[in-house]
């Protein structure tokens, strides 16, 4: 796989997350390949040092291509990127200092992504500020 991206890394599963868009495109056809993937990356998680490779890599694919991303209204890519990236800069976000029904609607698109299942996942305007003051406080 880290071949096939044009990567070489000592760490595998940080290279997977990181490219994880180029990851769903060379192997979303395979869903058995996929699923190794995530596995891998759920294994690594259970390392000395705790982490959420499983989840970044799920919010990473979500703007595949593939998963639709591009056929949304652009109000929901916005909501889309919005809630990725408030997870990427502010980790603590995900999903424990969220709103309820936010914290459900990440918690929703990360298992549906681990399951490779289409998504159309939509952040209401007043939660979306809600995390936009998260985000400015924590900075």
């Amino acid at each position: 796989v880290s071949k096939s991206l044009g990567v070489e890394s000592d760490d595998l599963a940080r290279a997977l997350v990181d490219h994880a868009p180029r990851v769903c495109e060379k192997c979303g056809a395979c869903t058995r390949l996929l699923q190794a993937l995530l596995t891998y990356l759920r294994e690594a998680e259970q390392s000395d040092e705790p982490t959420n490779l499983s989840k970044e890599f799920a919010l990473e694919a979500v703007r595949w291509p593939a998963r639709h991303y591009t056929e949304l209204p652009e109000s929901h890519k916005l909501d889309v990127d919005i809630a990725v990236e408030a997870v990427k800069h502010c980790w603590g976000l995900f999903p424990d200092h969220l709103p309820g029904n936010v914290r459900w609607n990440f918690e929703v698109m990360v298992t549906a992504v681990q399951r490779n299942e289409f998504l159309m996942y939509r952040l209401l305007a007043t939660d979306r500020t809600r995390v936009s003051r998260e985000l400015e406080r924590r900075a």
